[in-house]
This record gives C-alpha cells, structure tokens and sequence, in this order.
C-alpha cells in the first residue's frame, strides 16, 4: 500500500466522522426547539410531557365540570331515595325487616354515604419527580396507578369497610389506571396528590400499610415524603355515583320453568273449598244420624228386654 491511498482513506474517514456529527447535531437542536417551545407553552404535563392545545385543554375543563354537576345530582337523588325507603317501611315489621336488609346491601355495595373512624393517606408526587418524559431515573419519584392501587389492596386485606379515592367511592367495578399523564379512577382522571380515605380500625389499617417491606416502604424508598397516613376519629365517605346497571351477569338460581307453575283458578279453588266444606257436613250429619239411629235401637231393646222380664214374672206369679 502505498503512502498516497493510504492518505485518502484517512480523509474518507474523517469525512464519514464529520458528517455523523454534522446530522446528530441538527438532530439534538431540532429536539432542544421542540423542548424549549412545549415549556414555554406552560402546558405540558409534568408527568409524560405531553402537549395539550389550549383549546382542548378548556373542553376538558368544561366537561369535568358537567361531570362533577351530574355526579352531584345522582348522589342528591340517592339520598332522596333513601329517605323515602325509610319512610315507606314504617308502619309494619315486615316492610321494616326488608328495609333494613335493603339499607344493609346499599351500604356494602357503596351506594350510600357512610361515616366513621379510620385512616387518611396522601399521596403525593415527589419534588425530584422528571422534567422530561426521557428522565427515566425519576420516574420512580411520580405516584403510578399501581401505587393507588397497592394501596387500596393493603387497605381491604386489613378490613376497611369503605374506602374513597379523591372523592371516588371504590367498589367492587372500580377501576384504577394509568391513561395519559393522569391516573383515572371510576372514569374520572386525576394528578397528583391522591387522598385515600378508608373506614375502619384505625390501628389495624396504618399496621397494614406499615408492614416490613409493605407499600410504606417501597413508595417511600425512593422519598419519605410521597406517602403519609393519620389516623381520623371521623371520616365522610360519598356514595358511588356511577352506573351500577347489570347487563350479563345472571343469578346462579335456577329459574323455575313454565311447566312446573300452575296456573291458579281462583274460582275452582273456591268451589273446590266449598265441596270439601259440604262434604264434611254431610259426613258429620250422617255421623250424628246414625249415632242417634243407634241410640234409638239400644233404648228399644232395653225396653223390649224389661218388658219380656214383666211378663216371664207376671206368669211366674199367676202360677
């Protein structure tokens, strides 16, 4: 090889060198713009970054709001219901029996307010959360979906009878995930912080949470900050405000076929009672008949007796 071809491979090289760095570099300032223009908009998310129109942003707000309005207006309607529940079983032990079973599924299944002692916990986005949806180091410091979710998991294995998540009572259709740069829960979107109410034994609630290597630990690994619970003499749980209409799910029960069910005939009932009825008279009529049938043929044979004995003296006597 000669020192002439070796010279021009040197330079094809860096050439090839000097046009990578050329094409990245317009790349890393095309990608800085781009960064620089959705900060300065003020409306990128602090969890993912991504970029709403402002136009889009107002609708969203004006939707929450109807949402809010209506939810409202249910949980108004479902007090409304219950007092009239309560209003129609006076009166009757039966009716009242029924409404309290009827009060007593409402409460389980969350469609009614509830009051109690139990826990308050936050959940809060760390102050090192990630200013970019490239910082993958301090995605850990941002509250997930599968935090709210751990905790509302703790919170039923140590026996809380109700609990809320920002105001949305969780039932058994309840469900918590991550769509966006918020966290939805029942349909409803929120962001950070997450206000987790639940009614229960205090003590036994903030020891659940408070296991070795429990949710405590793990979420406060990362800051101690992102994670607090105090304990609450009283606590106000909403009701469930959404749909609770069952499309499929059937009871287990078997339904009782058309050919077993009789038709009831009200009138061949009646007669039927009525014959039973005459029957039983006429019985006890024939009864009572030959009862005295009876009697009179016992009194004509005493008498026919003590009249034969008469005679058999009389003669007895004439003799």
């Amino acid at each position: 090889m000669s020192i002439f071809s070796a010279s021009i491979q040197h330079r094809t090289y860096h050439w090839q060198m000097n046009s990578m760095c050329f094409v990245l570099g317009i790349l890393i300032a095309a990608s800085w713009q781009t960064a620089t223009a959705v900060s300065r908009a003020g409306i990128a998310s602090q969890r993912t970054g991504f970029y709403y129109p402002p136009s889009a942003v107002a609708q969203v707000q004006d939707e929450k709001e109807k949402l809010a309005n209506l939810q409202t207006e249910i949980k108004t309607r479902g007090n409304d219901i219950t007092i009239l529940q309560n209003k129609l079983a006076q009166g009757t032990d039966a009716s009242e029996t029924l409404n309290k079973q009827l009060q007593e599924i409402k409460l389980q299944a969350g469609q009614t307010n509830v009051i109690g002692q139990g826990i308050e916990i936050a959940l809060v986005d760390s102050r090192n959360k990630p200013t970019s949806p490239n910082d993958m180091i301090n995605q850990s410091n941002l509250i997930h979906d599968t935090d709210v979710m751990t905790v509302v998991n703790e919170l039923r294995a140590a026996g809380a009878e109700a609990i809320s998540v920002n105001d949305q009572r969780v039932i058994a259709t309840t469900a918590i995930r991550c769509v966006g740069p918020n966290v939805q829960v029942n349909g409803v979107p929120y962001a950070s912080p997450f206000i987790i109410r639940a009614i229960g034994d205090p003590n036994a609630l903030l020891g659940g949470l408070k296991t070795p290597g429990g949710v405590f630990e793990k979420i406060g690994l990362y800051d101690a900050a992102m994670i607090k619970a105090d304990k609450k003499a009283e606590l106000k749980l909403p009701a469930f405000g959404g749909n609770t209409q069952i499309r499929f799910a059937k009871s287990e029960a078997a339904p009782v076929k058309p050919s077993e069910t009789k038709p009831t005939d009200t009138k061949s009932d009646l007669k039927s009672t009525q014959s039973d009825k005459t029957e039983d008279s006429n019985t006890k009529a024939s009864d009572q008949k030959n009862s005295e049938t009876k009697s009179l043929t016992d009194k004509n044979n005493d008498t026919s007796t003590e009249t034969k004995t008469k005679d058999r003296d009389e003669k007895r006597n004439g003799q």
